[in-house]
């Protein structure tokens, strides 16, 4: 496996370039996310990509294979640190802006915590009532987070797995086929849903 990781308008885009084409797109992440290193001497440190509730969505190893590419840009191999991934996935490809903690005379970035506050806060000016659909050939493990509205439709064999429980679709009940399902939140879900399987997913997202 070799990890791209895309920046797009709307969307970050983590890509195994190793893939046939039309099966590369291992998962799709909002805008609204943050990147943060696990240092784990002696094991590899790895970089953990979280949603807006703090949940990792993603995680990558700096093995020196990983390319970036910008928005309207060409990949490129990426020859930094994990710390300097990091900066620029948080710097550029998500919006994300780190203050100043005050109180106390102190300084520095500002807590995890406040972060995803401010990224929550951002993502509801932004993404308020914008719809997106993505086809998902084969996914392996494709997780999809950070919606308000979601729905799909399966072809094949899809394993769909929210909340712990999983449903190959498309599903007959009485003699129909239910080719998938709609969820919807109140606010950002709490779940993420994972699709596997082999196949053809369509998939429109509504976020929060």
């Amino acid at each position: 496996m070799a990890i791209l990781i895309q920046k797009l308008t709307n969307v970050v885009n983590i890509i195994d370039d190793t893939r046939a084409a039309g099966e590369q797109i291992i998962n799709s992440l909002g805008v609204y996310c943050v990147a943060k290193v696990q240092h784990k001497t002696p094991l590899d440190d790895t970089l953990h990509i979280l949603d807006a509730e703090g949940k990792p969505t993603q995680i990558i190893t700096n093995d020196g294979t990983i390319k970036t590419q910008d928005f309207g840009g060409a990949p490129v191999l990426f020859s930094g640190t994990l710390d300097d991934l990091a900066n620029k996935l948080n710097d550029i490809y998500f919006n994300n802006q780190v203050t100043s903690a005050g109180g106390g005379g102190g300084g520095g970035d500002a807590s995890a915590a406040n972060q995803l506050i401010q990224i929550t806060e951002a993502q509801k000016l932004t993404n308020a009532n914008a719809p997106s659909q993505e086809q998902i050939i084969n996914p392996a493990a494709v997780v999809v987070s950070g919606w308000k509205k979601l729905s799909f439709v399966c072809s094949g064999a899809i394993t769909v797995t929210i909340d712990g429980n999983s449903i190959i679709y498309p599903f007959n009940l009485g003699g129909a086929q239910i080719l998938g399902a709609d969820f919807e939140a109140d606010n950002t879900s709490d779940n993420a849903v994972t699709f596997n399987g082999t196949g053809t997913v369509l998939i429109t997202k509504k976020q929060a």
